[in-house]
């Protein structure tokens, strides 16, 4: 999926949610400390599930692989991705199929995408209030040149260089430890993003995040997790886990399930269950299309 923005922030949140869950392995907590940026690189990562719970079991079983700790913080990424192909494939997708998909210079476009990453750029990473006051409020000209900044710069380097990666599944091991020194660089349609962030049409917020409810902030799990973001003393963690129900955003239930999908591979490491009982619970082998959308109201015109 061409969501990079959103993959990483889901990552980001629910590795702060986990880091405060009780039942996890201190491994992977160890490893999500340590390895940040390794679990992003798994965040945007393609069908990593096809052996994300074989690589849980070697690492459990192979104490003496140098790269052990990283291939954890990777496939703990890659579960959050799984969790958030499963959800918002089937919403690009209606979208895809709709009048919103196009293409331009023989490349497939779908501002639903862009759309949904502009929203979480600002909410999650905050960048109108971290970045430059001029991103989302001023002149057009002056956030044009402020977004320009950013996603020439600091995104260039964080997000851009991750490439959707295709691993090598007849030899997994030696392509992470590959991965782990080099990245690839891959093109991204700037100026489709900057148009939408620094000039979005209303009729289109409404039809891609509003009624689509994307992302909501008074969810529990969401806002449980902004509150970690800005440093405050968080009570209740796994009750705001335990919050998040069907009506409830797309995001915070894409968190909700990734957070299954990683207590399931804490009992893989922890002995608890073997592969192939894990494996059912990662959704291995379940296509992401199988879930649908269907629109709670007419889309917007």
């Amino acid at each position: 999926m061409s969501e990079h923005i959103t993959h990483t922030a889901i990552c980001d949140d629910v590795r702060r949610i986990c880091l405060r869950l009780d039942d996890l392995p201190a491994a992977f907590k160890s490893a999500w400390e340590a390895h940040t940026d390794v679990s992003r690189l798994g965040s945007v990562t393609r069908h990593a599930d096809k052996w994300s719970a074989d690589i849980i079991a070697h690492v459990r079983d192979r104490a003496d692989d140098p790269d052990g700790t990283k291939k954890l913080a990777f496939i703990l990424g890659a579960l959050t991705h799984r969790s958030i192909d499963r959800h918002v494939k089937p919403l690009f997708a209606y979208f895809k199929q709709a009048t919103d998909a196009r293409i331009e210079n023989g490349v497939a476009v779908n501002e639903c995408t862009i759309y949904c990453d502009m929203l979480i750029l600002k909410e999650v990473f905050g960048i109108d209030q971290l970045f430059s006051p001029e991103l989302f409020n001023g002149p057009l000209a002056a956030r044009r040149a402020a977004f320009h900044e950013l996603m020439r710069t600091t995104w260039q380097r964080v997000l851009i260089q991750m490439n959707t990666f295709k691993p090598d599944d007849a030899n997994v091991h030696a392509w992470l430890g590959n991965l782990f020194h080099g990245v690839q660089d891959f093109g991204l349609r700037l100026d489709m993003h900057e148009k939408i962030a620094t000039d979005p049409d209303s009729a289109k917020v409404k039809r891609y995040l509003t009624d689509t409810n994307f992302y909501d902030a008074a969810d529990p799990i969401i806002a449980t997790a902004r509150a970690i973001q800005r440093g405050e003393v968080v009570a209740g963690v796994d009750q705001a886990v335990e919050a998040t129900i069907s009506g409830q955003s797309f995001y915070a239930r894409a968190m909700h399930r990734a957070i299954d999908h990683i207590r399931a591979a804490g009992e893989l490491y922890q002995g608890r269950i073997t592969v192939d009982e894990a494996k059912p619970r990662l959704d291995i082998g379940v296509p992401e299309r199988s879930m649908t959308y269907v629109p709670a109201t007419s889309p917007s015109t």
